[in-house]
């Protein structure tokens, strides 16, 4: 394993060298490193990809993702959501502290959320809440997650039953970190 993570991170010309010579993202791959070979089944890492360039990032998620599917769990501390969105199967947002909100980002939860305008948000907001659907209202519409295929069909039976007129319909999928801003603004 050892071998193979240097290789990866293209560390085999400098590994020898003293680390109080090292750039920041040098050390940073060599904490990594001390991380991952312990054979440990859980690896917990703060702000791991602070520091490397954008080739060790993408070396960076080939290792997680190697050992990853070897039975080996992580825990990523970060505050790029984008870079966990690529590479995680579960994201919890802590906010001040405290636990916001769960993610399941293969399973779907974190993807397929729309923005509906509609000729009467708060009538959708009600009977969807009634429905036990996430929603809330953001930037004058109204934000739902449909995870689900049956989740889809029972929104849309909602508006139709309700006669609730759609103008405009925005996907949102790739704005995870919005989501996560908005959630943190409403407290949840």
């Amino acid at each position: 394993l050892l071998e193979r993570v240097i290789t990866i991170f293209k560390m085999d010309h400098y590994i020898q060298k003293k680390v109080s010579g090292y750039s920041l993202g040098m050390r940073q791959k060599v904490g990594i490193l001390q991380a991952i070979i312990t054979g440990k089944k859980v690896v917990i890492l703060d702000e791991p990809i602070n520091g490397l360039d954008p080739q060790s990032v993408v070396d960076f998620r080939t290792i997680i993702q190697d050992l990853a599917a070897t039975g080996v769990t992580f825990l990523i501390s970060s505050h790029l959501i984008s870079e966990l969105e690529r590479l995680a199967d579960n994201l919890y947002i802590l906010n001040n502290g405290g636990h916001l909100e769960a993610f399941d980002i293969r399973g779907g939860d974190a993807n397929h959320w729309f923005e509906l305008a509609t000729t009467n948000n708060n009538k959708l907001l009600t009977e969807l809440t009634r429905a036990t659907i996430s929603t809330h209202q953001a930037h004058g519409r109204v934000v739902v997650n449909l995870a689900t295929e049956a989740t889809t069909k029972t929104v849309f039976n909602i508006i139709a039953a309700n006669h609730i007129e759609v103008t405009e319909i925005r996907q949102t999928d790739d704005d995870l970190e919005m989501q996560i801003l908005d959630q943190m603004k409403r407290g949840k």
